[in-house]
Order: structure tokens, then sequence, then C-alpha cells
């Protein structure tokens, strides 16, 4: 946690900086949580959620993949996510997600590219103007914002700051 504070002090304001100059080399490498297991934070590189595993507070990685049925019922900031069929996601924010059929997520701020798969939903979604969103059959967005570049950092900025220094205080 000492880390994750240090680099709260001075992060960039930019979602893809932030993520690129994260102190990755601090956690480990890679994190399997195995089924019916439940973590409140996890940081690594590379993160795997099994079918009916769930975090609680925080993830934050490079790279996910959450299992069918898998939960995270805090917040997900990552490089690029895959969220598996019947799997919940409440806060997700990252460069690229692919939100497998029948996922559902409260709310995401995508950068890059979205890719949701049939009948996958999204309460809430906060995307740039540049965005890539492939959408298939039965898929839902009920709100959807398109940002400027401006905007987008700005409101990451203040978002990151707020959550991990939440999480970071539930856990001291």
């Amino acid at each position: 946690m000492d880390a994750l504070k240090r680099y709260l002090s001075s992060h960039p304001q930019n979602l893809d900086d932030w993520l690129d100059q994260f102190p990755w080399e601090n956690f480990d490498a890679e994190i399997t949580i195995h089924e019916d297991k439940v973590e409140k934070i996890v940081i690594a590189k590379k993160v795997t959620l099994q079918n009916n595993a769930e975090i609680t507070g925080l993830l934050i990685c490079h790279e996910a993949d959450i299992g069918e049925g898998a939960e995270i019922l805090g917040t997900m900031v990552c490089d690029k996510g895959v969220i598996g069929q019947d799997a919940e996601c409440n806060y997700f924010m990252g460069r690229i997600a692919v939100f497998g059929e029948d996922a559902e997520i409260r709310s995401a701020i995508i950068s890059d590219s979205l890719k949701m798969e049939n009948g996958a939903e999204i309460d809430e979604l906060e995307i740039l103007e540049s965005t890539f969103a492939d959408l298939h059959g039965q898929s839902l967005i009920k709100k959807k914002t398109k940002l400027p570049v401006d905007g987008f950092n700005k409101a990451i900025s203040q978002r990151l700051q707020i959550i991990l220094e939440s999480i970071i205080s539930q856990s001291a």
C-alpha cells in the first residue's frame, strides 16, 4: 500500500499514462483468484478471476480476465479487461474492454475500445469521442456520454484520486 500511496501523490492526469507509469514491479506479476474466493483489494500486472470469485473493493491491473459469473463489487482499473459471460462489475475504468454475453456493468469509463457481446449491459458509459465501440445484437447501453479529450482526462483524474484514496483509507 505504501507504493500505491507514493504513486498517488504524483500520478499523471491521463488514464493511459497512469496505467503505463504504474509501479507494477512493486506488486505480484500474476494472480489467479480461484472459485468461491473473496478478496478485498487486488493489485497485479495480470489478474484472472475464476467463476464465482469476487473482489469487493478494488482491482488494479494491466490485464484482467474475469471469468463467467465472477464479480467485481467495487472498482476495476485496467489497461485491458475481459469480463466474461454473466459476470458483473460495479465500476470499470480502462483503455480496452470486452464484455461477454449477459455481463452487467453499472458504470464504465473507456478510452480506446469497447466490445459488447449479446445481452451485455452497461448502465452508464463515458467514452472519448474517438473510442471505437463494437456492439453486438441485444447489448444495451442505458446512458452514454461522449467527452472530448480534455474533459475525459480531467474526469478520469478526479475519479481515480477519489476512488483510490477512499480504498486506501478503508484498508489502513
